[in-house]
């Protein structure tokens, strides 16, 4: 066989066997891992490192939308609103921790006050802590925030069906009392409903809060309810209450 074609036989079974390991090593590595952080879009994913397999998108956006503390004072004590909004369609929050800090002007602390928020989709609360043992003139700043949690699917979340009526307010001698009924219209039992009643001036400002607990409230069922406040001269017409319901 002449050299030449020697050389290109030999040639040609090197890079054949070059090509065969090269083959084998690619085939034995370990597959790359796909994860929810890499910054690709994969794995049937619907946006990056979101969706799929992993954390849906809507999440890493989703906050509670919280709004500033409102205060009012009556009979040598203050009382705290606030409202907090949830508006995911797909995601509730349940038991999640909440706290009033009360400091005076000075900044010094006057008390704390903690409680668990639960909230549905597409829904808003109103939180409330009435009659802190301490006058309006020595609270300087109240605030409110909610601690670690993580939202929930819908799907893993009760869903109330909540109804107040028959609201009437009324000026029995130093005190304000709103009365009225609430029907749950859930299958299944209600353990602590807290009720808070708002009341407004005629300009339109919060010019009192009060609040009642009701307790085992059965499905199906409709109870009546009061809430009684001390008076103030800034609540005069009994038609501007509002009355709102969370579950704790």
């Amino acid at each position: 066989m002449p050299r030449v074609l020697k050389q290109i036989l030999y040639g040609l079974l090197y890079l054949s066997i070059l090509a065969i390991v090269a083959w084998l090593f690619w085939i034995s590595r370990p597959a790359d891992v796909l994860t929810c952080t890499d910054g690709l879009q994969n794995q049937n994913e619907t946006g990056v490192d979101c969706g799929g397999p992993c954390e849906d998108c809507e999440l890493r956006d989703l906050r509670l939308v919280i709004g500033g503390v409102d205060m009012v004072g009556v009979g040598g004590k203050t009382s705290f609103v606030v409202k907090v909004e949830n508006s995911s369609r797909n995601f509730g929050v349940s038991k999640a921790p909440y706290q009033f800090d009360i400091t005076t002007n000075e900044g010094n602390s006057l008390g704390k006050i903690e409680g668990q928020l639960n909230i549905g989709v597409r829904e808003e609360k109103y939180i409330a802590a009435v009659g802190f043992d301490a006058p309006l003139e020595e609270v300087g700043e109240v605030t409110f925030s909610i601690g670690d949690f993580e939202f929930v699917p819908e799907a893993e979340l009760t869903d109330y069906d909540v109804e107040i009526k028959n609201i009437v307010t009324t000026f029995p001698e130093q005190t304000i009392q709103t009365r009225g009924t609430i029907t749950n219209d859930s299958g299944f039992v209600m353990s602590e409903v807290v009720l808070t009643a708002l009341f407004y001036s005629e300009d339109g400002k919060l010019a009192n809060i009060g609040s009642a607990n009701i307790s085992n409230l059965q499905a199906f069922e409709t109870r009546d309810f009061l809430i009684s406040v001390p008076r103030n001269d800034t609540f005069t017409d009994p038609d501007l209450t509002e009355v709102f319901w969370r579950i704790i």
